[in-house]
């Protein structure tokens, strides 16, 4: 087997296999080329020993870009205006429930106040203030009743 990188025409002593699948064999000399070249792709690459029945496994094939029609693009765009629009009623709603908590912890509090023990001072206030309030009724009057 040769060398493939370069159109080096040197035995090939190692296979190789990069992160993304592509596989080859290569010389010693152009092991430091394909190491350095992963280095600055900063990408992985193995090596292994080629013995004399080594091949290897598999060509790599380029990926290769499909073209999508222009609903699938639509689609991609209104799911990500619900996504945000998800996000903003989300944030919506943790709010509301913060002011929600804040509102019963307040009523609790007011209700407390209301039934709490009133001292003597405070039922003769309240006492003068709903009989200044109110003019007393008297009962109504029963009529008459007749006398034969």
């Amino acid at each position: 087997m040769v060398c493939i990188v370069d159109g080096c025409s040197e035995e090939a002593t190692l296979l190789f296999t990069w992160a993304w699948g592509e596989e080859g064999a290569c010389c010693n000399a152009h092991r430091t080329t394909l190491e350095s070249k992963a280095e600055q792709l900063g990408r992985g690459i193995s090596f292994a020993p080629l013995g004399s029945d080594d091949t290897p496994r598999k060509t790599y094939g380029a990926p290769t870009l499909t073209k999508l029609s222009p609903e699938v693009g639509a689609l991609r765009m209104a799911n990500a205006e619900l996504h945000e629009r998800v996000s903003a009623v989300e944030r919506e709603l943790a709010a509301a429930q913060e002011r929600n908590q804040a509102l019963l912890a307040e009523l609790a509090k007011l209700e407390d106040q209301v039934h709490a023990p009133k001292t003597s001072e405070d039922r003769a206030v309240v006492k003068e203030s709903t009989e200044s309030a109110e003019p007393r009724r008297e009962a109504p009057s029963q009529p008459a009743k007749p006398r034969r």
